[in-house]
């Protein structure tokens, strides 16, 4: 009956020390996920900022180019509002020679032809002028163009890579939803549930416990075939037979020492002088 007893009590700390042991294990496991989640989610935040600062830079320089842009078109209306100032003074200057003496007839139309040639040569400069403003904007446009469309492109490839639907038609709208997921990924970190984190390193635990035991019992198989083959080996070579008598060891003879007693004869003979006497 005790046996019996004390067999049930042992039975029970064995049940309780194997399920203590797999809730360790559980719990290690769920600590490595949440370790893992952690810097991933990290690492996935550390590059979307550094592709927002980037993204940020570019639109930077857009902005600075197109303000360039529209300062030289600011700049070349005024120029054309100059000139035509300057030929409303030069007709204004020809009506008053007309009006004021008709004998110098002659020579205000020669003053007004020059006048004519120098406002055409002039209008030639402007004209030229304006050409190459114009080669410069569509050149500058052009630029402008192929790097909003490389942005473009690139945002629509971190798109993908974030599993975020890319129908937006600009990379502002693009910006806009890419900081709306980083908002909504780094709340749903922040309100993860303890039990599902619980739940995610348990799993790992038992993972790594299961990979662990599963690695020592290889271990073992491995040890346990390679001593059967050494085993099944020794067992195959011939047996090795002991040829001729086996050779004993004497003992050494028992050898008699003598006594020296000496001392205790000249004893005697001294006793019997002394009684003779």
């Amino acid at each position: 009956m005790v046996h019996k007893v004390f067999r049930e009590i042992e039975e029970t700390n064995f049940m309780l020390m194997q399920s203590q042991q797999e809730h360790e294990a559980t719990l290690e496991k769920s600590k490595d996920e949440l370790r893992r989640v952690k810097t991933q989610l990290e690492s996935q935040l550390k590059e979307m900022d550094l592709k927002l600062v980037l993204f940020e830079n570019q639109i930077d320089t857009e902005e600075l180019k197109i303000r360039a842009l529209s300062e030289s078109r600011s700049n070349n209306f005024r120029m054309g509002g100059l000139t035509g100032s300057e030929g409303e003074q030069s007709d204004a200057k020809d009506i008053r020679q007309q009006s004021s003496s008709n004998e110098d007839r002659n020579i205000s139309t020669s003053s007004s032809s020059k006048q004519g040639q120098t406002s055409q040569l002039k209008c030639n400069e402007f004209d030229s002028l304006q050409l190459g403003i114009d080669d410069g904007k569509q050149n500058m446009a052009a630029k402008a163009s192929a790097k909003s469309n490389a942005l473009f492109m690139f945002m629509k490839d971190v798109y993908t890579k974030m599993n975020i639907d890319s129908s937006s038609s600009t990379c502002m709208r693009m910006l806009f939803g890419m900081e709306s997921k980083l908002l909504q990924l780094t709340r749903k970190f922040e309100q993860a549930e303890s039990d599902q984190v619980k739940s995610a390193l348990k799993k790992q635990d038992t993972e790594r416990r299961d990979k662990l035991r599963g690695e020592k019992n290889r271990i073992k198989k491995e040890i346990k075939e390679r001593n059967m083959k050494e085993s099944l080996r020794r067992a195959k070579e011939p047996v090795h037979k002991k040829v001729g008598r086996p050779q004993i060891f004497r003992l050494q003879p028992i050898v008699n020492r003598k006594k020296q007693v000496e001392e205790e004869e000249d004893k005697i003979d001294e006793d019997a002088e002394f009684f003779v006497e």
